[in-house]
């Protein structure tokens, strides 16, 4: 009976455990600065192959990326010529950032190259316009090989406009233009339709970790249209006048990541910097430690995300300070000793 009690006693706590597989982290080791490596060990991660995102610039090595090396993707500029140079006076965190014109003709950064049936798209990035935007500006796009279906999210008209694909439709939105001189951390997440006519496309855009739109139900492409998205743009034929800067560009073809934000509560971070990862098992992650424009001794906390973007609820992001050291827990000063069953408390 004492058997069948612990049992049924195990069960009823785990079992909770056991309906929620969100990612959960036990520890942490390793340097919480710029470049350091570091390793999240827990359970619920997921699989990610490879471990490594499709793209990550920080343009650190002052130059802008065009190698052809990810994935078999095109150069970053092989469609358009919007990209400058990079600049050491202004930029996100670091040293430099990528400097383009608003308006060029057709993007700033350009990624070529076929993402599939039903694939998830990601993008992470810190963007700049040099004034405020007040006109219809791309930025941010995506369609195939022919120009049309596309879907575009546009400042126009004080607030974002989607452009839904295949039919040309656009529906007013949310959010407020971006001002002038202000750095804006931005995400999307993306999910194309798993087939023709298929209602199942997704589309989020998150503006300083507010989630500014979503769309759950689009039809990506169709009869006439039957292809899945290959190009992504970023700032494509707008009309928007001036510079604009971008730093630390992450895409990838899954939604699981690492983050490190200024809350315990992951919906509660205004401030969030992605992580890169280059080991990725369900139960211990490897990343180069992403510091951004967090500060030395700041407060921050690690939150591991899946690959349906879930991450853990409530104020359970793991806490770290920037520039410090964590290491696995171990528990010290515990005694255990001997007894007979008979000192085990009847409810059991």
């Amino acid at each position: 009976m004492l058997l069948i009690k612990l049992i049924s006693f195990t069960v009823f706590v785990l079992f909770p455990a056991l309906l929620c597989a969100t990612p959960s982290i036990n520890s942490i080791s390793g340097t919480f600065s710029g470049g350091e490596t570091v390793t999240i060990s827990g359970s619920g991660f997921g699989s990610k192959s490879p471990a490594a995102p499709l793209i990550w610039d920080d343009f650190e090595d002052g130059a802008i990326d065009t190698s052809t090396t990810a994935l078999d993707r095109d150069d970053w500029d092989s469609i358009g010529s919007g990209w400058d140079d990079v600049d050491n006076t202004v930029k996100h965190a670091g040293t430099y950032s990528a400097k383009g014109d608003a308006g060029a003709g057709n993007c700033n950064a350009c990624i070529n190259g076929s993402y599939g049936d039903g694939v998830k798209v990601y993008v992470y990035l810190w963007r700049r316009y040099a004034s405020t935007v007040s006109c219809n500006q791309k930025f941010f796009r995506m369609y195939p090989s022919e120009t049309y279906p596309n879907w575009a999210w546009s400042w126009h008209n004080d607030g974002i406009t989607i452009v839904e694909p295949n039919v040309w439709t656009t529906h007013g939105c949310c959010g407020s233009p971006p001002e002038g001189n202000t750095w804006y951390n931005e995400e999307f997440e993306l999910q194309m339709s798993s087939g023709s006519a298929q209602a199942d496309g997704i589309g989020r855009y998150y503006s300083n970790c507010t989630k500014e739109s979503e769309f759950t139900d689009v039809v990506t492409r169709n009869g006439s249209y039957p292809d899945q998205f290959t190009r992504l743009y970023i700032d494509n034929y707008g009309e928007q006048t001036g510079y604009v800067w971008e730093d630390d560009i992450y895409i990838d073809t899954t939604w699981s990541r690492v983050m490190v934000g200024d809350n315990a509560t992951f919906t509660s971070c205004t401030h969030r910097e992605i992580q890169i990862p280059s080991v990725w098992a369900d139960g211990e992650i490897t990343i180069t430690f992403n510091q951004g424009s967090f500060s030395t001794d700041d407060t921050a906390y690690v939150f591991v995300v899946d690959s349906n973007g879930d991450t853990c609820s409530g104020a359970c992001g793991e806490e770290i300070t920037i520039g410090g050291t964590s290491s696995p827990p171990q528990i010290t000063g515990l005694t255990i000793r001997g007894g007979p069953l008979s000192e085990i408390p009847p409810e059991f």
